[in-house]
Formats: structure tokens, sequence, C-alpha cells
């Protein structure tokens, strides 16, 4: 559920958590702390960069790709007053396709994502410094993830 009473293509940063269907392991497995893409984790690793690229105003500032889940922090650069020409839920939403897309061209048919996305507003440097800190050491504490799945794709 996004926040009513704010404009999602405002200047800003976004931590946003997307899962797969099911909670599926299709991206690689963790081992020893340290994440193992396997193919179709690499897609999903590249596709963060190919939004850096793609779209000016947007910075991927950090991001993992979890074996059923990804998070990133999404930085929409803009000027002040002005407004994004993409939305957050846009942005993700081609994220999420272009992933969709090339996992199931590599040969996974089934492959889809949860509807929707989680997102939360980074409302200060030091939250910014903490949930990029999260992201980083996500590996580490797969075990008590709440997305933790045995089993990999």
């Amino acid at each position: 559920m996004r926040l009513k009473t704010h404009n999602y293509s405002a200047r800003g940063w976004y931590f946003v958590t997307t899962i797969t269907e099911r909670m599926i392991c299709h991206f690689g497995k963790i081992s020893e702390g340290q994440m193992i893409l396997n193919v179709y984790g690499q897609i999903a690793h590249e596709q963060w960069l190919w939004m850096n690229d793609y779209y000016d105003f947007v910075t991927v500032d950090a991001f993992v790709v979890m074996p059923n889940h990804v998070h990133a922090i999404i930085t929409l650069q803009i000027p002040p007053g002005a407004q994004a020409p993409r939305t957050l839920s846009q942005l993700v939403g081609a994220y999420k396709t272009r992933v969709s897309a090339r996992i199931r061209k590599a040969g996974v048919a089934e492959f889809s994502w949860h509807r929707s996305f989680h997102d939360h507003i980074i409302r200060n440097q030091a939250a910014f410094h903490t949930i990029a800190e999260y992201i980083k050491n996500n590996p580490l504490h797969w075990h008590k993830d709440r997305y933790c799945r045995t089993g990999t794709g």
C-alpha cells in the first residue's frame, strides 16, 4: 500500500522490496553469508544496472538480489518541486517486467513476481545509511530473514 499523502514521482530516496511469487528461490542461494547468483539472479542484478543507465533521473544507490526477493534504494534525482517523468510504481514495474521477460526467455516459463512491492520513504541521511547497511548485510542474515526459504532456483 502506497502512502496516500505522498507523491511518488517526487524527489527522494525510496527503499523497495519485491518478492517472487510464492517466494520461490529463483535467483540462487546463500552460501557462507554470500549470495551466489545463478543465471536468473544475474538477470535480476543486471536489470538494476540497466535502470541506473536508462533513466537519467534515477540512481539505484544500493541493491541486493536475494534467493527470492530484491531490495534496492532508488533515488529520484529531480529539481526540488519538479516531478519525475515516471512514478516509483512505474519504475519498479519496468524492473519487474524486464526481469520477468528475460527469465522466461531463459527457460523459466512460470516465473512471476508477487503482486506489487513494499516501499519505505527514506526521510534522512541516517536512515539512508542504516538501510544501505541492511541491504549490504542482507545475505549474512538470510537464516533470520522473513523471506528465508530452503531450496534454490
